[in-house]
């Protein structure tokens, strides 16, 4: 239903959500969720959801820096945050970016290929391919 929470209400303090591949194509909840959390990054990640307007969701927090993400849906500031930073992400990701429907993999046309950020926290993919000179935005680092 969810796939990925930091805080939940409960604060939550650093910590980094990196790397992460999420398919899901039936409904739920955000694919990653930070509530009531504060310094949390939330880098590269490949979120697949439908049924839900975040893929990514933020809401009471500060601090959050959410960069390089590829996902199917929305980031979904939901409010009460502060010093929330998006960057380098696309959203509305279509099925033509990936090899296959339940793959994280970049087809080779994709347009997330070398348009990320540099992020000292993510120096591989989620494969451990390393991420050097052009970055790709989501879990998949082609090359």
């Amino acid at each position: 239903f969810r796939n990925i929470a930091f805080g939940l209400g409960r604060g939550h303090t650093g910590g980094i959500i990196r790397n992460n591949f999420i398919y899901r194509p039936e409904g739920g909840d955000a694919g990653i969720e930070i509530q009531g959390a504060n310094g949390v990054k939330v880098y590269n990640n490949t979120v697949r959801i439908v049924g839900y307007r975040g893929a990514i969701e933020i809401r009471q927090s500060q601090n959050i820096d959410v960069a390089n993400n590829l996902v199917t849906q929305d980031i979904w500031d939901r409010g009460g945050n502060s010093g929330l930073l998006l960057r380098g992400n696309m959203t509305f990701a279509k099925d033509e970016e990936f090899l296959s429907l339940d793959s994280p993999f970049l087809n080779s046309t994709s347009k997330a290929i070398g348009t990320g950020v540099f992020l000292d926290d993510v120096i591989d993919d989620i494969e451990g391919q390393p991420r050097t000179d052009v970055f790709d935005i989501g879990a998949d680092q082609i090359k």
